[in-house]
């Protein structure tokens, strides 16, 4: 039979806690058979069924001879470091996040076959999606990845130095914070439906108090005013509801419940319907 290539690191890795599945040759493809990391298995006997079955068919035995590997990243996140094109170029992202003093620490590494990196970090990553993009070329993975010695297009994934998975170290505090949503700009795209020689008094009430930041005692009155503001100015109220839930996360310090701006909402709401019925 011909030596497999997954074999051992693929025994190596379960003895050291990890979970593995196979994958097609020079793919990323689950092998037939399986269902990829959904079948990911700790049993070493389990593995060895699936790359080496009985067969006397020479064809087969060196299709799975080059069997690739994918562990489960259970205890474990990657910086999948990419570099696909010079515009999503992940190496250049890393440089300048250094520059900016936001360092990565050592850690186990793998290079990939088109010379992107993957960086290891200890982390359980279940506060995490499954992939989740933080910069151009820069990926957080948590679910599953391919692993050395596996080969695509007949290259192999290869480890950085003499590190092992055990020795990856923890994420820094800047990556983890990549990783949390951001604070959005509010939606100024709302349709002012009062008569033309309002609409300027009334978008540049908004823009000003769209700049404003407010914290506790005032954000009660802020938000009842900006809320006024929205629903005199727009047909639609889902959109101002949008808008005031934006506004109070990104001016308000600290914010308040979203049950607090949906009852002020409510409450400007009722009566902005109330001023109408009486106006007809």
């Amino acid at each position: 039979m011909n030596e497999l290539q997954c074999e051992k690191p693929a025994f190596n890795l379960i003895d050291s806690g990890f979970k593995v599945f196979p994958l097609a040759p020079n793919t990323k493809v689950p092998l037939k058979g399986t269902h990829g990391y959904k079948d990911a298995t700790s049993n070493p006997e389990t593995f060895f069924n699936w790359i080496a079955p009985a067969t006397n068919d020479d064809k087969l035995n060196i299709y799975r001879s080059k069997i690739n590997i994918g562990i489960v990243l259970d205890g474990l996140i990657v910086l999948d470091v990419d570099l696909h094109s010079v515009e999503h170029n992940g190496r250049e992202a890393l440089v300048s996040l250094a520059k900016q003093g936001e360092q990565l620490p050592p850690t186990y590494i793998e290079m990939t076959p088109h010379d992107g990196l993957h960086y290891f970090f200890k982390y359980d990553g279940k506060d995490l999606p499954a992939q989740q993009e933080i910069a151009s070329g820069l990926e957080i993975r948590t679910d599953q990845i391919i692993v050395s010695p596996s080969e695509i297009d007949g290259k192999p994934y290869k480890p950085i130095g003499k590190r092992s998975l055990n020795d990856a170290a923890a994420p820094p505090q800047w990556l983890l914070d990549m990783t949390k949503p951001q604070k959005s700009k509010p939606d100024f795209s709302f349709k002012v439906v009062r008569p033309s020689k309002y609409k300027s008094r009334i978008a540049g009430n908004l823009i000003s108090m769209f700049n404003q930041t407010v914290s506790q005692g005032g954000r009660n009155e802020y938000l009842t005013r900006v809320c006024g503001l929205l629903l005199s100015s727009t047909a639609v109220g889902n959109d101002a509801l949008k808008t005031l839930l934006k506004v109070n996360n990104l001016n308000c310090v600290p914010p308040l419940a979203d049950s607090e701006v949906i009852g002020i909402y409510k409450s400007i709401l009722k009566h902005e319907l109330n001023k109408k019925v009486v106006n007809r």
